[in-house]
């Protein structure tokens, strides 16, 4: 959607009500996603992707090691409960 779309007048749509509505809704969902710089969606996603992506890279790299680092007993008492019960 761009940042100023046409006049629904000028637009070569057949139901201009529902384009209304449409955009209405596109609106309130870009507010949802970006608008608001801490309780944005996007935000979070991209946050829980980012964990996600980590911590499969690191597990990766675990597993792959036998002997690295880690897989050390430490890190598996200060890591989170959550990251325990993947590990298995």
């Amino acid at each position: 959607m761009s940042e100023t779309p046409l006049p629904i007048d000028q637009c070569d749509v057949v139901n201009k009500k529902a384009l209304a509505g449409y955009r209405t809704v596109a609106a309130k969902w870009h507010r949802w996603l970006k608008a608001d710089k801490h309780l944005a969606l996007w935000n979070q996603i991209y946050s829980m992707l980012i964990d996600d992506l980590t911590f499969r890279a690191l597990s990766a790299a675990a597993e792959a090691d036998p002997e690295s680092a880690l897989n050390s007993p430490i890190l598996a008492r200060v890591s989170s409960p959550a990251m325990q019960q993947c590990k298995g």
